[in-house]
């Protein structure tokens, strides 16, 4: 799994599975954090979440997007402010190096900052995502 970010974020980024299950201690940075639900999805193809509320500083994105018909089948999520305005992008793909893997792509990006948000997401499977927030 590739994971390339548009926009800098910081060291508090963690890799992982959505298979850990919320609520656990999850390895990150200096120290174990618990992680909790905000909310979560399912979908096919292009599409926007509602809109949803993180009241702490760091919090992440989990996904898991089958595979499709097409072949390499990118994810791309796109994390908007609530007025609109862009915030970061994320961007997962099965090609590596002209080399294309089968199989879904699942993964896990941390991101930094409070507020309200939306994300706009971009691919040609079907996928659910889950928000979560560090306690």
């Amino acid at each position: 799994m590739v994971l390339v970010v548009a926009a800098a974020i910081s060291a508090t980024a963690c890799l992982g599975s959505k298979n850990s299950p919320s609520g656990t201690s999850t390895p990150g940075g200096a120290g174990a954090a618990d992680w909790t639900d905000v909310t979560s999805w399912d979908g096919e193809g292009n599409g926007d979440s509602s809109k949803f509320r993180i009241s702490t500083d760091v919090w992440r994105v989990l996904w898991n997007a089958e595979s499709d018909q097409i072949g390499s089948g990118d994810f791309v999520v796109h994390i908007y402010n609530e007025d609109g305005t862009f915030f970061l992008n994320l961007f997962d793909s099965n090609e590596h190096g002209g080399n294309v893997r089968q199989g879904p792509l699942t993964g896990t990006l941390g991101v930094e900052g409070k507020g309200d948000f939306f994300l706009r997401i971009i691919t040609t499977r079907s996928y659910d995502v889950t928000i979560q927030e560090r306690r």
